[in-house]
């Protein structure tokens, strides 16, 4: 994940950041990334858990189609707000299982940083 410092951005679009709890198990969500080079390639999964915790980290899991370059992009939930930062997929013996860190990590970051965010 980067994290960029913007100087007087006139125009700037940005995505809402929500809790994990308004997504659901079984729930569609979006993971857009630059995959293999493959600029903005967006693919769609379900959501497996919303809070799978994993080295005492809460991750999003997911079954998107998740590669190389996806890290660091969105995982966005139905309402069109970011739900969690693509991080890592499982390899080997297994097939579909993405994980992305968990808004509340990454409010917690923003707020160690000082980082505002659309929604503050």
């Amino acid at each position: 994940m980067a994290i960029l410092k913007l100087e007087e951005v006139s125009v700037i679009a940005s995505l809402s950041i929500a809790e994990t709890d308004t997504i659901q198990e079984g729930q569609s969500i979006l993971a857009i990334g630059h995959p293999l080079g493959f600029s903005f390639t967006v693919s769609r999964g379900i959501v497996s858990s919303r809070c799978r915790v994993i080295e005492a980290t809460a991750y999003v899991q997911t079954d998107a189609s998740l590669n190389p370059g996806n890290s660091g992009g969105p995982i966005i939930s139905e309402a069109g707000e970011v739900v969690g930062i693509v991080s890592f997929v499982v390899r080997g013996g297994a097939q579909g299982i993405g994980f992305g860190v968990a808004t509340p990590h990454l409010k917690a970051l923003m707020t160690r940083l000082r980082i505002r965010s659309a929604t503050q």
